[in-house]
């Protein structure tokens, strides 16, 4: 009878690593789409049409769970605003803020990655 026995020291402590490595990925990656949130919020403010200003102060980031943030404004007009009506040109501002800040989103996100992995 042939019997092999093999012992791995330190799978614990490996374990622990990656279970930290992974936590802060997501930590940094986070940071990363709140960041990029607020650059879009700061643009859509910016682009956003003003009468009243009423439009302009309902707009705020929604952190729904991690990794996730919805820009979004809290008036019942606002997506006649964005999309127009059959009566009403649209005077987009949120849609426009996302494609404007875009690039650098992507860089943010690119930058947090490198962060963890060293590059």
């Amino acid at each position: 009878m042939f019997v092999m026995e093999l012992e791995v020291k330190g799978l614990d402590e490996m374990i622990r690593f990656f279970e930290e490595a992974e936590r802060s990925l997501l930590d940094e990656l986070d940071a990363a789409v709140d960041s990029g949130a607020k650059l879009v919020w700061d643009t859509a403010t910016t682009l956003c049409p003003v009468r009243t200003g009423r439009l302009k102060n309902s707009i705020h980031i929604l952190k729904q769970k991690e990794l996730e943030r919805i820009i979004r404004a809290d008036t019942e007009y606002a997506i006649f605003v964005e999309f127009g009506t059959s009566r009403m040109a649209a005077q987009p501002f949120i849609r426009p803020a996302l494609e404007a800040r875009r690039a650098e989103i992507v860089a943010l996100i690119h930058g947090a990655v490198g962060r963890i992995f060293g590059r």
